[in-house]
């Protein structure tokens, strides 16, 4: 068949210069794949390239495409996400593209949507790429492009046993940490050893030459000698080992870390409230919150809006966490990462520079931590493009969290973190009502 889009050793980047992809080579024609990986490894951004938004001397088109993007702009229209995307995904059928592009299409969409969505892609003639961590649309896909650090590669077979084999490669890559570590324990005990017995030889041969009468000047000089020979040993063993740190350093980053999640918890609330609030698109979740607000003291809630978008700030994650706990030392801050599964090397790149699901992720680790504790978490789809190891962690924090919590949310998993209340909006000719 003859391909409608091709790429030949692409070389992908992101704005701020760091490669995400190099030397990608992949052929599309008709078929149905789904592009997955954990945030931030470039998912959105080959899907812009893909669609022709970031021209690429490597990306070849003999045919039309039509890209949903993650993050939809309204023009003014007076609809809920929900609502928002079901439009752009039916204008997005009715295009006459040959290839479609979605990024996490069923964000913000409810059951029906999303099958609604699952049944005409089903029966869609052209190619599709689907960027998504939504099972429920995964579930019948049959090829994927598996995005990682190391690269791009071509699965073929069902969701279950790409699940199977992601847990063999983090099991290997597990090994490869444990072995890089003991490796560099390794180094570092024959570099002590080294030094021990070179402090040895240095204080016999100062016995001998004493005995021996040398003269103070010809000592002195022969230290002189000894002493700029072990400064150069000195600097290429210590780059030897900082080659080596930053190796381990960076297959920790990309490390699946499977640690039960520990966290300091403020104290509980009594007669603290758990509320979810869920319903269809368009039903007024969001007004619900807003609504919710106001009538709170602003500097003892921590909110959380769709797409983390009152979290798009130039600080940092670690800066963040510094300046809302800042007794809390770097090395709890690090604990403190690891036990979220938040990768380490993204922890000092700006908020705003983060994919949704990462920046998501940060936001929330920032309001469990804040001191002094809020008292209340609002919380507008926390899920929104979090990839499975995210959303698993997000699932044991919130039903730890001790305090005042309120949820909206089409996530069925985020529900059984355990709400003791309920809040159902239903939509109805009239507008919206509410049953509790």
């Amino acid at each position: 068949m003859t391909a409608l889009l091709e790429v030949r050793g692409a070389r992908i980047e992101t704005l701020g210069g760091r490669t995400l992809i190099d030397g990608l080579r992949l052929s599309l024609s008709c078929e149905h794949v789904a592009l997955v990986g954990r945030n931030g490894v470039g998912k959105s951004t080959l899907l812009s390239v893909l669609a022709g938004l970031t021209p690429h001397d490597h990306v070849h088109h003999t045919c039309i495409t039509h890209l949903v993007p993650q993050t939809l702009d309204a023009d003014g229209a007076a609809m809920s996400p929900g609502e928002l995307r079901r439009t752009r995904l039916e204008e997005a059928r009715l295009s006459g593209a040959d290839i479609l592009l979605l990024d996490e299409p069923t964000s913000d969409l409810d059951d029906a949507a999303v099958a609604w969505l699952g049944g005409w892609l089903r029966h869609f003639r052209g190619g599709v790429v689907v960027v998504s961590h939504d099972r429920r649309l995964l579930g019948g896909m049959q090829h994927f492009f598996w995005l990682r650090e190391s690269g791009c590669r071509y699965f073929a077979g069902s969701l279950a046993e790409l699940d199977a084999e992601q847990a063999h490669e983090a099991t290997e890559s597990e090994l490869r940490y444990l072995r890089s570590m003991n490796a560099l324990a390794e180094k570092e005990e024959r570099t002590l050893h080294l030094q021990r017995r070179k402090a040895r030889k240095k204080q016999y041969g100062r016995s001998r030459e004493l005995a021996r009468c040398t003269s103070r000047a010809r000592l002195n000089l022969k230290r002189s000698e000894a002493q700029v020979s072990h400064g150069k040993a000195a600097q290429t063993r210590e780059a030897r080992v900082a080659l080596v740190r930053e190796f381990t350093r960076t297959t920790r980053e990309a490390l699946a870390v499977r640690l039960p999640l520990v966290l300091t918890m403020p104290p509980a609330l009594l007669d603290a409230e758990r509320v979810a609030i869920v319903g269809p698109n368009g039903a007024g979740k969001t007004t619900w919150l807003r609504g919710l607000l106001r009538t709170l003291d602003p500097s003892r809630v921590g909110e959380l809006s769709q797409n983390g978008e009152n979290w798009m700030k130039d600080e940092s994650l670690v800066s963040e966490l510094s300046a809302r706990a800042p007794d809390t030392s770097p090395e709890r801050l690090a604990q403190l990462l690891v036990a979220h599964r938040f990768p380490l090397g993204l922890a000092e790149r700006p908020l705003r520079s983060l994919s949704p699901g990462e920046r998501v992720r940060a936001a929330l680790i920032c309001l469990f931590v804040q001191s002094p504790a809020v008292d209340t978490l609002v919380l507008d789809e926390p899920t929104f493009s979090l990839d499975q190891l995210g959303r698993t962690a997000l699932i044991e924090a919130l039903a730890a969290w001790p305090r005042n919590l309120y949820v909206a949310t089409h996530d069925h998993d985020v529900l059984r973190a355990g709400f003791a209340r309920t809040v159902t909006l239903t939509k109805s000719d009239r507008g919206s009502s509410l049953r509790c």
